[in-house]
C-alpha cells in the first residue's frame, strides 16, 4: 500500500514541506502539557511531606520531630525541594517562603 494512502495526501504533503508525522494539535497539546505541567509533581511523597510541613510555619526541627526523620534529612529533603522547584540560592530571596508559595498556588 502506498504510504500517501496509509497517511492521507494532507499528511504526506505536511511531511514533504518539513512538518511533523504527528498531527499539529497533539503537538500543541504535548507542549502545553510540558510548559505548565505543576513543578510540585517533581516531588517525591517524602519530599512533599517535608514541605507541607514547612508551610505550616514549622521549623527545621519541628518538621524533623513532627514526621520522625533526623534533622540531616529534613535539609536533604529541603535541597532537593529547592533543586527540583529551581529555587536558586540568591541574595535577597528566601528559598523557604518561595517554595512555600509555589505549594500554596498548586
Amino acid at each position: 500500500m502506498c504510504v500517501a494512502v496509509r497517511l492521507g495526501f494532507t499528511e504526506v504533503e505536511r511531511i514533504a514541506a518539513g512538518g511533523a508525522a504527528i498531527e499539529p494539535e497533539v503537538v500543541r497539546q504535548l507542549v502545553f502539557r510540558t510548559v505548565h505541567s505543576d513543578p510540585l509533581t517533581r516531588l517525591i511523597p517524602r519530599e512533599r511531606s517535608v514541605l507541607e510541613t514547612l508551610a505550616q510555619r514549622h521549623t527545621n526541627a519541628a518538621i524533623a520531630e513532627k514526621l520522625n526523620i533526623s534533622m540531616s534529612t529534613v535539609e536533604k529533603n529541603l535541597n532537593m525541594i529547592f533543586d527540583k522547584l529551581e529555587l536558586v540560592h540568591a541574595t535577597g530571596y528566601n528559598r523557604r517562603i518561595l517554595a512555600v508559595l509555589r505549594y500554596l498556588e498548586s
